[in-house]
């Protein structure tokens, strides 16, 4: 982490990128990828630098959902959503009212959900729980006064259908984001999500404009298949190997790892490569969301269990390993990818060095931005507000600075209050010599 005080221009990013790598004497050539967003700024200084840029899987897939929910019809039933779930957030009489409710109608008793604009799957969140506790809330804007109205029967119903619609990217948003996910995984699941929207019909037509808009949007902004980051990724993952890929990109793919590899039994810092060291409610919406993810997941074991032609390559010992590694099964989807290649590093010496080089990938930024807020947070309460400190006379003297005191000092406290535990005080003890100047 670098303070950037400079204006986001794509040159003072690229300047800044190339500097840090230096400050903690990281050389670059080890440096296999930088996850990105989709920022002009960022793309140009990332293509113009010494590194590969990747771009953030959840980022560039909520620009895509973004398309649905700017369709017309769905815009103006998350602004009357919104209404409703502000109303309920911002009173506690109306909550309480909505417990009274929900307990009267056997429904959960849950809290609605207020979206962020940030996440789009909190907007999932907010309509899915609206959704679920649609006949509270329908009872109780029949029962109350207030200045917004609910939604018809016909947008309850689209309501339905986008959860429908965008659980499985919800689903796939949540194993993307873990703190675990490699970039071994985009091509997998994107491949699903479109196999899942070329099955998907409904015989509602604004759902199905919606349908075409994600598909649309998909295409346009993911092309994955031709960039060996994501395919060596995919290949050298044993839950996936080549069961995403069409034949006639296995023999590109393939070429690319026999490149790869070779270059990597060149490289002079292998001497460990042979080691195991890796470790690595309602019932409708229930029932909905039920079928949808076995639906989706069906795509995705569609791919999973097809066969594979087989391939005569060349006798070098990559070709070799290559070859054994792809007779044996996939594993299952939920297993960990790191620890199979514990298991069989030894089995496989040269793939388990590309391993090491394209698992380690990322990705999304999800959750490393999630942990450099943590730290601005620890920061934030800590700190304060451009350096400043409540300066006061120390009066309880705390006994390990006694000492200090008793000489012929004066003694300054500079107190700061925690921004996050009202009970909570940080005390700073200034000890200065009055006799010395300048």
């Amino acid at each position: 982490m670098k303070h950037f005080p400079e204006t986001h221009t794509a040159n003072n990013i690229k300047n800044c990128l190339e500097e840090v790598p230096t400050l903690w004497d990281i050389d670059t050539t080890k440096i296999h990828a930088v996850v990105r967003d989709n920022g002009r700024n960022v793309m140009k200084a990332i293509d113009d630098s010494v590194f590969k840029g990747v771009p953030c899987f959840i980022h560039t897939l909520q620009l895509a959902i973004n398309t649905v929910l700017k369709h017309d019809t769905m815009a103006q039933i998350l602004v009357k959503s919104k209404r409703i779930v502000t109303h309920f957030n911002h009173s506690n009489q109306a909550q309480s009212k909505l417990r009274d409710m929900q307990q009267e109608l056997n429904l959960s008793h849950h809290q609605l959900v207020q979206d962020l604009c940030t996440r789009w799957n909190s907007t999932y969140y907010m309509i899915s729980r609206l959704f679920e506790q649609k006949r509270a809330v329908s009872l109780y804007l029949a029962e109350t006064s207030v200045n917004f109205e609910n939604l018809s029967n016909e947008e309850w119903q689209i309501l339905g259908k986008s959860i429908e619609l965008l659980k499985p990217f919800e689903e796939i948003t949540k194993i993307i984001s873990s703190s675990c996910s490699s970039v071994s995984e985009v091509i997998p699941h994107l491949k699903t999500l479109k196999k899942y929207l070329e099955m998907y019909y409904d015989d509602n037509k604004e759902i199905l404009e919606m349908k075409v808009l994600l598909e649309n949007d998909l295409n346009i902004r993911f092309d994955m298949d031709h960039n060996k980051i994501f395919t060596l990724a995919t290949l050298l993952d044993p839950r996936y190997k080549q069961q995403f890929f069409e034949a006639e990109d296995l023999i590109t793919i393939r070429s690319q790892f026999f490149v790869e590899s070779l270059k990597n039994s060149m490289s002079d810092d292998d001497s460990d490569s042979g080691k195991d060291d890796l470790q690595s409610t309602s019932t409708d919406k229930n029932n909905i969301e039920t079928a949808t993810h076995k639906n989706f997941w069906k795509c995705y074991q569609n791919f999973a269990s097809r066969k594979i032609q087989e391939f005569q390559d060349d006798k070098s010992s990559s070709a070799h390993e290559l070859q054994s590694y792809c007779a044996l099964p996939v594993i299952k989807r939920n297993d960990d990818p790191f620890q199979w290649w514990s298991r069989n590093s030894s089995r496989y010496p040269e793939m388990s060095r590309m391993a090491k080089v394209y698992l380690c990938c990322p990705a999304s930024s999800v959750y490393s931005s999630y942990k450099f807020k943590q730290a601005r947070s620890y920061y934030a309460e800590h700190g304060h507000p451009e350096g400043a400190f409540t300066i006061e006379l120390a009066r309880n003297i705390p006994l390990e600075i006694r000492e200090i005191a008793e000489r012929d000092l004066l003694l300054i406290r500079g107190r700061i209050q925690s921004r996050h535990v009202a009970s909570r005080t940080y005390y700073v003890y200034i000890a200065a010599d009055p006799t010395l100047r300048g």
